[in-house]
């Protein structure tokens, strides 16, 4: 399966997600160890953790992460994986903190769900710590609780209210 594609908007122009290539397990490390008291794994990511990783992400088919890209910089991630379940939301993240309150990752995530929602059917959902201040920021982007847990939520993207935006599908290389 071809894993290098961009996906953009005409109703979201700012806003580009890019799969994610070797060139980009520096920057995601950096951003998921900057932010790991949002996750579940609280480990420092060593870099030969995160080529392991990427490895095994290339493997898999029905696993996408991409790097969220506004006029051509990259300001963070986000990414989903089809499970039987449906579709489970994982990484987001929002890299660079002088970007926050422009509504850039809500509408990435909108087009990661739009795309999601074309080629896998089921629920899209997330586990999230309750701890997250994500959490709050999922339920403004479309999602609702669906179930409380000890120490996290389980969200789902409200269907009968989410609104699919048009995608564009580009292919790139690594060069």
């Amino acid at each position: 399966m071809d894993k290098h594609f961009e996906l953009y908007s005409e109703e979201l122009p700012d806003v580009r997600l890019r799969t994610i290539s070797d060139i980009d397990l520096e920057k995601l490390r950096g951003w998921k160890n900057d932010h790991r008291e949002s996750f579940f794994f609280k480990g420092i990511i060593a870099p030969a953790d995160q080529v392991k990783w990427f490895q095994g992400y290339l493997g898999r088919s029905h696993d996408y992460m991409f790097v969220v890209l506004f006029n051509g910089r990259a300001l963070g991630c986000l990414g989903f994986r089809y499970i039987e379940q449906g579709v489970d939301i994982y990484n987001v993240i929002l890299g660079i903190p002088e970007m926050r309150q422009k509504g850039l990752m809500g509408k990435a995530l909108r087009m990661m769900c739009s795309y999601a929602q074309k080629e896998y059917p089921g629920a899209q959902g997330a586990k999230v710590l309750r701890s997250n201040p994500a959490v709050g920021w999922y339920q403004r982007n479309g999602f609702k609780i669906a179930r409380f847990h000890e120490d996290h939520v389980d969200i789902e993207l409200d269907q009968v209210t989410f609104k699919p935006c048009r995608l564009i599908t580009s292919s790139f290389t690594d060069s």
